[in-house]
């Protein structure tokens, strides 16, 4: 599991990378490039967490609800199917992210969809990670298994990155017309 996540965040970083490349290239800021990335990612990994499920990887904890799944590859325990919740929650992310993007101007606001893609992603991640199995056996001593040890910085990141949105783009308003403050 460690190794998953590790490669997780890899992808990740290498995402930035690429765009900061491009951004150098093209004159684009890495921020504009990553929030363009960041509305379509919820689908492809929804497509990643199906593909587990079919590959009868990353398992969840053994359960008695009734669309408990045995994976015959693992053993006959019928288990919760948390790469199918994790693919769930990747394409309503997906679908808020679009919405976003169409309906509103948050788009103007550099970040915003980057910061709300790790918060998004991240939190339910940490949240489905109470259902899996643990990947390894030192994991079984911790609180918290590697994948939500690993998720948190990710979403204080997005924190970070959606309060600097805020904050630049009210920089230029009077104090009268930033909300939440009296001027």
């Amino acid at each position: 599991m460690w190794l998953y996540s590790i490669n997780t965040l890899g992808g990740v970083a290498g995402i930035v990378v690429a765009a900061w490349l491009f951004g150098r290239r093209t004159g684009r800021s890495v921020l504009w490039l990553l929030d363009r990335v960041a509305v379509g990612a919820p689908l492809a990994a929804a497509c990643i967490r199906v593909g587990n499920f079919f590959n009868s990887e990353i398992i969840g904890r053994p359960s008695a609800v009734p669309w408990a799944v045995v994976f015959a590859r693992v053993d006959t325990r019928p288990r919760h199917p948390a790469m199918l919740y994790e693919a769930t929650a990747y394409l309503l992310i997906f679908a808020i992210m679009v919405l976003l993007e169409r309906r509103t101007t948050l788009r103007e606001r550099p970040g915003v969809f980057t910061g709300l893609l790790l918060v998004l992603v991240f939190g339910a991640r940490f949240a489905i990670e109470f259902l899996k199995e643990p990947q390894e056996a030192f994991e079984a001593a911790l609180p918290l298994d590697m994948g939500q040890l690993l998720s948190l910085p990710v979403v204080l990141i997005g924190v970070l990155l959606l309060s600097a949105a805020y904050r630049r783009s009210n920089a230029g308003k009077p104090a009268s017309e930033t909300p939440g403050r009296s001027g």
